[in-house]
């Protein structure tokens, strides 16, 4: 997908922003995360700050492993934004080459014995792709959710904002992270992952699926909702997703598969 897609994958995208951000927010909060400073961040996020970051994602080429500019290009943009935001960026390298890295920034919480919540994307795509939709609306996502909620301050619980390398390569950049946290013993609560949500589609029809089985899977046939995918462990963030959306965005169609 190229830049001439974006005005496809631009027009609902504030609204998914919003039930996003709301998401995070019931998980790192003690009490309803609506309130006038939420919804005046909220509104700051639009169409043209997303598109920035897929402009300046897909403008230098694929973000695979030969291209090694997009590659600099893309980690220059990523360390801008967050510390742009008021972050600190942590490296995690996995392995000797360029694009073997992942990105952190941290907002602390107040309360600092409780389990992390992370919020990821990655940056990375396949070979021959710019990824417009796989993956810079993810990552696009994950620098605006930082920056409204950086702007809002510490929440209950600490949130880590995590950008990975290597999703296209059997997601070798998360699986690196998830074992550098677990041989530290460290608390994570769950990982809210963007992936492709920026591409919609109205047309009857337009959605398909390659086995329906009524009454346990028949998502719609139109690609205007969001998908939730969670285990049985993850339901509270399935639920959380599809609370807010009920409060923000009523009309915002989520589909959850659990």
């Amino acid at each position: 997908m190229t830049r001439r897609s974006l005005r496809r994958l631009l027009p609902r995208w504030p609204e998914i922003r919003c039930a996003l951000v709301d998401t995070v927010g019931e998980l790192t909060v003690r009490r309803p995360p609506y309130a006038p400073r939420l919804a005046d961040a909220l509104a700051t996020i639009a169409p043209a700050t997303l598109g920035r970051h897929i402009a300046a994602l897909t403008d230098a080429g694929p973000r695979w492993r030969e291209n090694q500019q997009s590659i600099a290009a893309t980690l220059r943009h990523l360390h801008t934004e967050l510390t742009g935001a008021g972050y600190e960026v942590a490296e995690q390298r996995y392995g000797e080459a360029p694009h073997q890295i992942n990105l952190f920034a941290t907002l602390a919480g107040r309360d600092t014995a409780a389990p992390l919540v992370e919020v990821g994307a990655h940056w990375d795509t396949v070979e021959g792709s710019p990824g417009a939709d796989d993956n810079a609306s993810g990552v696009a996502g994950v620098l605006e959710i930082a920056r409204v909620l950086h702007g809002l301050g510490p929440r209950q619980r600490g949130i880590r904002f995590c950008l990975f390398g290597e999703e296209e390569e059997w997601m070798t950049g998360s699986g690196a992270h998830v074992a550098r946290f677990t041989a530290a013993d460290e608390a994570v609560e769950g990982l809210i992952a963007l992936e492709m949500i920026g591409f919609r589609d109205p047309r009857p029809g337009a959605q398909r699926a390659p086995l329906r089985i009524p009454g346990i899977f028949s998502p719609p046939r139109t690609g205007d909702f969001i998908a939730v995918i969670a285990d049985l462990r993850s339901l509270p963030f399935v639920n959380a997703v599809q609370r807010s959306a009920r409060r923000y965005v009523p009309d915002l169609k989520v589909y959850p598969l659990k």
